[in-house]
Parts: C-alpha cells; structure tokens; sequence
C-alpha cells in the first residue's frame, strides 16, 4: 500500500497544478473581452541572471489606445511558429511597427495581456502538466492491481 501512496501524491500534486493552470486561464477569458490593436514601439533584452548562469528575454514597447487615452506598456510577446497550422514554439518579440492584438478587462484596464501568449503558453503548459500527471496516475493503479492480485 504504501508504494500506492508514494506514487498517488506526486500525481495529486500535478493533477492540481493542472487544475490551478486552467481555472486561471478561464478566470482571464472571461474577464478580458475587449480588444485592442497596439503597435510595437521598439524592442530591449533583459538579462536573468541566475545560479545556472544567465538567461535573455525581449521585451516589446507597445502602444495602444482604450477608450481615447494612450497607453505604453511592455510586453513580452511571443510570436507562434507554426508547422501546417499547428503551433509548435515561439519567437520572442515582434518586429517594431508590427500589430499585436491586445485583450483586456474593461472594468480594470490595468489587466491587459497579449492574445498571442494566451494561444499557446497555457495551453502547452496544461498539456505538458496533463501528460504528466496521466503517467504518475498510472502507477498507483497498477501497484494497486498488483495488490489485489491481477497483473498485466
């Protein structure tokens, strides 16, 4: 039993972060239905530094407009790349003067975020936790049939 245990937390603990992923994702969809068209002002590389070394990121400026007023904020947009239609990585960042499409809450304006990111990110975040947390799921079963006495 206790092998049926230490193989059903780990897939409890994934199952959740699945869980947690998706609800937030919802929660944004369905705050954000307003959309705007922004243009990318210019683009700045940012380093993280870290015990493993140091990583980049890129950063978009980008411009947009809600109801009359302008606003500059940045973004970490990624541009999809696709394979057939199907999604398979990203780009960091746009080119300047390109469009992004924006979404964003209008009872709080503050929360805006790039469509594009929404596309992908999450979604692979949940298939990959998915996946996961499915193989850490099919342990205990088999440790508890093995228990009972039927065995594959």
């Amino acid at each position: 039993m206790k092998d049926v245990l230490i193989f059903a937390i780990p897939a409890v603990v994934l199952w959740v972060i699945v869980l947690l992923i998706y609800l937030r994702k919802k929660s944004v969809d369905k705050k954000a239905t307003e959309k705007v068209v922004g243009i990318v002002l210019s683009n700045r590389t940012y380093m993280v530094g870290s015990s493993d070394g140091a990583s980049y990121g890129r950063v978009s400026l980008v411009e947009y407009t809600i109801n009359g007023k302008q606003y500059k904020k940045e973004f970490q947009i990624n541009q999809l790349i696709y394979f057939h239609r199907v999604p398979i990585g990203q780009k960091r960042g746009l080119p300047v003067n390109s469009k992004v499409e924006l979404r964003y809450n209008p009872t709080n304006i503050n929360q805006i975020f790039s469509a594009v990111d929404n596309q992908f990110g999450k979604n692979f975040m949940i298939f990959f936790f998915s996946v996961f947390a499915l193989f850490f799921t099919l342990f205990p079963i088999l440790f508890l049939l093995k228990e009972i006495g039927i065995y594959f």
